[in-house]
């Protein structure tokens, strides 16, 4: 069988899980005697393939190229979701950085009630240009943008979750 992993097309800036769990996946396809190729592509090329394996979902652009191009070429699709939600993620990282930060530079005791607040996840984080991220990842993340997503893995034709 010819398998195509295939992952958004920045991946290779990043560097993430997804990387790994995809180098992982060939390396059991190929012992098993399949012939595997592995692109970061928004727009990969899938004919000649008998079934693409799309590796996170989270780049909601990319990911609805992918699944055009699979369903363009009637090649079956196997979907790795690799959920994190970017907002949530940012939220997270932006509250503890800014909180270390400021306790570095004021004192552990003046950033206690902030400290009180991020393990309630009510900190409101502002990411920049007026833009605020509660604890759930809102606003980074649109419902229209979520629904795409959701739209296109009710499309696939197997979900192999590693996500939340």
């Amino acid at each position: 069988m010819k398998v195509l992993l295939v992952n958004h097309g920045s991946a290779g800036d990043w560097g993430g899980g997804d990387s790994v769990q995809i180098r992982e996946t060939a390396k059991r396809l190929e012992q098993r005697g399949h012939k595997v190729m592995h692109v970061n592509d928004d727009k990969p090329a899938v004919a000649g393939f008998d079934l693409v394996h799309l590796f996170n979902c989270r780049v909601h652009e990319s990911f609805n190229q992918q699944m055009k191009m699979c369903r363009q070429s009637g090649v079956p699709v196997v979907v790795s979701p690799i959920w994190v939600s970017i907002g949530r993620a940012l939220w997270g990282s932006r509250a503890s950085v800014g909180i270390l930060k400021q306790a570095v530079e004021t004192g552990a005791d003046a950033v206690e009630p902030l400290m009180q607040k991020l393990k309630a996840r009510c900190l409101t984080v502002e990411l920049g240009g007026g833009e605020c991220v509660e604890s759930n990842g809102y606003p980074v993340q649109s419902n229209a943008q979520m629904e795409m997503i959701g739209n296109l893995l009710n499309n696939c034709d197997a979900i192999l979750p590693n996500s939340w």
